[in-house]
């Protein structure tokens, strides 16, 4: 990863997300990374299920830049592409199988 100075992980509230966030902190401190989630709310899918699990307790500690937004919004699309990152880990998605909005999923995890 030494070519690598600048990491988008979208989805960074999650689980992974946060954990590689804190693993870049704590071990590659060369690395400017950009955390992007959409953190929770109270947003559901037509199922009744939340739309986001992303806790912004689980960024604590975490000295990287934060950005809230929606990967399927142009604004946050925009300051990903202003970022200029070497590389993007793509952890923000929706894993819940019984979600019938079928096109936001198809945006979402692709």
């Amino acid at each position: 990863m030494k070519d690598i100075k600048r990491v988008v992980i979208t989805g960074a509230a999650g689980f992974i997300g946060s954990n590689l966030a804190h693993y870049f902190d704590e071990n590659l401190k060369d690395v400017e990374v950009l955390a992007v989630d959409k953190f929770r709310s109270d947003e559901k899918f037509s199922n009744g299920n939340l739309k986001s699990f992303g806790h912004f307790k689980n960024l604590l500690g975490f000295s990287g830049e934060i950005y809230e937004g929606d990967i399927n919004c142009a604004k946050t699309l925009a300051m990903i592409e202003k970022f200029a990152p070497d590389a993007i880990f793509h952890e923000a998605a929706i894993s819940d199988t019984t979600v019938t909005e079928q096109g936001e999923l198809m945006r979402t995890n692709l």
